[in-house]
């Protein structure tokens, strides 16, 4: 009401003209009067100066303090992870079938002949597992940092390159002179299959170290599942399915497709079924999620016989454990390398991945026609893999009640999902 009356008075020219007058007149009477009565007006008027500047000097004083008690970013090392066992010179030989032990276990008769012999750690004690005649291509590297397929072996040979660690190729590659970091290279094999045509050979060479690298399970798999090409209806599929039949068992695709009652024209969809999310196939995730599960489980399960040291990649993080690569720059001769340095490659690659996901997603928008954008910025690449939600334990045991419980074990072997209890896993 009181509003109603103040926009009706001011309506009036003569009233705004009148409210105008009075400011400047207010105005102009203070200055005259500050001028006339310098005394009067200081009394009046310093005080409220005072106050003024009271308050600005105390909000200085607060933003200066709050500065000041900012502590600057630091990095607080942890203590060296506990799945592998420390000898007197590093990583102890007597627990591990590295470094030519001699451990009862690692020369058994059985071990030598059935994970040995199969896979390309060097090993003295086992008898003639390496050939060294003379001209021979083959040799012994030093290092082979291995994994599950989508375990991060790349990341882990940029993030070794990066900090110092010279020499190491990727799976892509023929080893160089310190070794490899690859999945694909713990099953001992002349000829390794990549990609379509590519290949690269070991000539019967050996390593001498092998590091187990695992990362979270349940996201390895969802990338082994929907990503790898595991349904065998185009050669690039048949030739991967091939080299992963040849070290590990795996189920006939016809066998999965009436598993899962799933007829030829529906496999013939699973690169579609893989890419969108939208109206998928239950039955086609189902047939991929059993073949990622048996490969996965088969894969670590082989390299755990082996009996090397083990270390999780979600452990080495800016604020986590940077510690592990000195035991696996000991591990082959080497000085461990500058924690700082590791600190700046680890949060390259945090930004460098980050934005690879924005990415992705933007190409999954594309992809279900939700994302119209045209900026130079958001250029997506062809050949991205685009990933869908990480799977869940609920979604392992619609597929198999028995693989999820065997995946949970070997989780919580390496130290993941110890909050799900095995009992009420598929209940």
């Amino acid at each position: 009401m009181m509003w109603r009356r103040v926009n009706a008075f001011l309506a009036n020219r003569n009233n705004r003209f009148s409210v105008c007058m009075a400011l400047v007149l207010m105005t102009g009477g203070t200055l005259i009067f500050r001028w006339s009565f310098p005394d009067q007006a200081k009394a009046l008027f310093d005080p409220m100066q005072a106050e003024l500047e009271s308050v600005l000097a105390h909000d200085k004083l607060r933003a200066n303090n709050k500065k000041a008690a900012t502590p600057k970013k630091t990095y607080k090392l942890p203590p060296p992870i506990s799945y592998f066992k420390h000898g007197n010179d590093g990583l102890d030989d007597a627990s591990y079938c590295i470094h030519n032990s001699t451990s009862d276990y690692c020369c058994s008769e059985e071990h030598c002949a059935t994970i040995v012999a199969r896979s390309t750690l060097y090993s003295e004690c086992c008898g003639n597992v390496h050939n060294n005649k003379t001209g021979s291509r083959s040799q012994i590297f030093p290092l082979l940092i291995t994994s599950a397929p989508r375990g991060g072996t790349w990341f882990m040979q940029q993030l070794l390159t990066k900090t110092g660690l010279q020499g190491l190729t990727t799976d892509e590659h023929t080893p160089q002179h310190l070794g490899t970091v690859s999945w694909k290279h713990i099953f001992h094999q002349d000829k390794y299959y990549f990609g379509r045509q590519s290949t690269t050979h070991l000539y019967k060479s050996k390593f001498r170290v092998i590091w187990h690298l695992v990362r979270d399970p349940l996201k390895t798999l969802t990338s082994i599942a929907f990503t790898d090409p595991l349904w065998e209806d185009s050669d690039h599929s048949r030739i991967y399915m091939n080299y992963i039949a040849s070290h590990i068992p795996i189920s006939n695709k016809t066998v999965l497709m009436a598993q899962f009652n799933i007829t030829k024209e529906e496999l013939e969809g699973v690169m579609q079924h893989r890419t969108i999310a939208m109206n998928r196939n239950p039955k086609l995730s189902h047939f991929l999620i059993f073949r990622g599960l048996e490969i996965y489980l088969y894969w670590q399960g082989f390299i755990n016989y082996l009996n090397v040291p083990i270390f999780r990649l979600e452990d080495l993080a800016v604020d986590k454990n940077v510690t592990i690569l000195d035991e696996i720059f000991r591990s082959v001769g080497r000085d461990p390398p500058s924690h700082q340095r590791v600190i700046q490659v680890l949060e390259a690659q945090q930004i460098k991945r980050h934005e690879h996901q924005r990415r992705r997603e933007l190409r999954r928008q594309l992809q279900l026609g939700a994302y119209k954008g045209n900026a130079r910025g958001d250029r997506i690449r062809k050949g991205s893999r685009i990933h869908r939600a990480t799977l869940t334990w609920e979604e392992l045991c619609e597929v198999s009640e028995k693989k999820a419980l065997s995946m949970l074990k070997m989780s919580q072997s390496f130290g993941y999902y110890l909050d799900v209890d095995r009992a009420t896993l598929c209940n």
